[in-house]
């Protein structure tokens, strides 16, 4: 707690993932009311401490209510529940009773950093609960889970997932136009398709505080950690995706920083702890020396040397 009020640092970690880490947590605590409560008791649930609390499966009554009250965003990783036999999160619950909601892939656990997987992924988890769980939290749809993937989770790092006046434009472009389909379709459909089926292949063009990155002659670099939030918004015909915020380790941190020149602030990477993936295309890309190439590739475990 004294780091984080001497840093000003938001707090990301996890909560009632797993039944047998619940009991857990109640052995080393027995004098907590729930596990958010431990976190609370020492000032890192929200209130003056912005937090960003995982899965949260089997949050119960008292717990979300608590969350409610001190403003602890929710990052739902539906696949990384379901690979790690957790459990499916009742995320209707939370959002019925107003509870703020991000989406995330949660690379420890999931495959992929596509944001657009994880919602496909929210929405299919969401209809096994209804069917096998609970038949009175109604499946989310495609417009639920693409507002939490957006502004829901945006809302945690400010004005960022929309394009509302005052909002700041970070977005990624994409093309829907390789996804074929017999019949024309309305935006909704094709977003919708967009969910199911895009990739790095619709890519078209990033902006970051209204520039745009230019992307396509350089390397990449990834941040292959947790990704939490992403924030895909409407493009006129196009779809764009805005990136959020991208939360990254000291050490990893540092290497970004001395590579490409990036301030923490200008990533929106205020907190150490907080795990975002994210990547970033560098525009200068042929001056980076061969030992920093190196560095990159044996701290990230990627071979980046193919162009």
């Amino acid at each position: 707690k004294k780091l984080q009020m001497r840093y000003h640092l938001p707090l990301q970690s996890h909560l009632s993932e797993n039944p047998g880490e619940i009991q857990w947590v109640k052995e080393l605590c027995p004098w907590s009311e729930f596990y958010g409560d431990v976190y609370d008791r020492f000032g890192l649930f929200g209130a003056d401490c912005p937090t960003i609390m995982a899965h949260c499966v089997y949050s119960g009554d008292e717990e979300i209510a608590r969350m409610k009250e001190n403003g602890v965003f929710i990052a739902h990783c539906p696949e990384s529940n379901m690979n790690v036999s957790s459990g499916i999160a009742p995320v209707r619950t939370f959002l019925e009773r107003g509870l703020r909601v991000g989406i995330g892939s949660d690379v420890a656990g999931g495959s992929t950093e596509n944001l657009f997987r994880a919602m496909a992924h929210a929405v299919q988890s969401s209809k096994l609960r209804w069917r096998l769980t609970d038949d009175s939290l109604e499946a989310l749809t495609a417009e639920e889970v693409f507002y939490i993937a957006t502004k829901g989770g945006g809302a945690f790092f400010g004005k960022v997932g929309s394009f509302e006046k005052g909002y700041e434009f970070d977005a990624v472009v994409l093309d829907d136009s390789r996804l074929k389909h017999p019949q024309p379709l309305d935006v909704r459909n094709r977003l919708e398709r967009m969910i199911y089926l895009a990739d790095e292949r619709e890519i078209r063009a990033k902006y970051v505080k209204g520039k745009e990155i230019d992307w396509k002659d350089a390397d990449i670099v990834i941040a292959n950690i947790h990704a939490d939030f992403f924030s895909p918004v409407f493009f006129k015909d196009s779809i764009a995706v805005q990136t959020t915020v991208a939360e990254i380790g000291n050490k990893s941190m540092r290497v970004l920083q001395q590579i490409i020149n990036i301030q923490t602030k200008e990533i929106k990477a205020e907190c150490s702890t907080i795990m975002v993936g994210f990547d970033i295309k560098l525009s200068a890309a042929k001056e980076i020396s061969e030992t920093w190439r190196k560095c990159i590739s044996q701290y990230e475990g990627r071979d980046l040397s193919r162009k």
